[in-house]
């Protein structure tokens, strides 16, 4: 057989054992659901309603604004130099 063929034998080989083995993990490791077993105990629920919760402390806003009129905020105070090769 020729080098070009044989190479592409044993890599059509390869590639199908490594579907048939992705498949059969796959099929193997499926999650199987059973039916509840039938129970004679009953179960009561109760619902209680509880009042909304209010915050205990307050924070302040001291963070940075989005003012569109304003300077920018998040820009920084300090620039660095120019690159002197531009």
């Amino acid at each position: 057989m020729a080098p070009k063929r044989l190479a592409r034998r044993v890599a059509l080989t390869a590639g199908a054992a490594a579907f048939v083995g992705m498949v059969s993990l796959t099929a193997a490791c499926g999650e199987t659901t059973q039916p509840p077993e039938e129970s004679t105990t009953t179960t009561t629920t109760t619902t209680t309603t509880t009042p909304p919760v209010k915050p205990t402390e307050n924070f302040p806003d001291f963070g940075p604004t989005m003012d569109t009129t304003g300077p920018n905020s998040f820009e920084p105070t300090d620039r660095a130099p120019r690159d002197p090769g531009f």
